[in-house]
């Protein structure tokens, strides 16, 4: 029969796994977490700074530090809410990059009006050539 889990990340996973793996993957997990998010915070403050070199660069990782623990001390509902908002950005972000690097390569824009095209992708001896892909696939 199987067992129902609910609750915490660690306390489950010590029940599943050996007591001591648990409590390392908790710690690993936590970890990371840490890393990760201080990381992204540190690289805010440098972006500000390089937009704005007068503003210390403690500022908007504090402010992003609030904004981020602020997300997620609300309830359930209003995480999604900002989850959702968020994924939107991004995705509508990956979309204008896409529209704007095909831009780039077929219209001219930001090039000086010559449209680069697609020649640089197999006719150069780098990246994509095709004699590289096959000595590549003789290997």
């Amino acid at each position: 029969m199987k067992t129902l889990y609910q609750g915490l990340l660690v306390p489950t996973l010590m029940n599943l796994l050996v007591h001591a793996r648990g409590f390392m993957v908790g710690w690993t997990y936590w970890f990371m977490w840490v890393v990760i998010c201080m990381a992204e915070v540190t690289a805010i403050g440098i972006y500000c700074n390089f937009w704005w070199t007068a503003l210390p660069q403690w500022i908007p990782a504090l402010g992003s530090l609030v904004c981020i623990m602020a997300s997620n001390l609300f309830n359930v509902r209003m995480f999604g809410e900002f989850e959702f908002w968020f994924v939107l950005i991004k995705v509508i972000t990956i979309i204008f990059i896409i529209i704007a690097g095909i831009a780039i390569i077929f219209f001219g824009v930001e090039s000086g009006g010559y449209a680069i095209g697609l020649s640089n992708l197999y006719t150069l001896k780098g990246g994509f050539s095709l004699l590289e892909f096959q000595e590549f696939y003789r290997l």
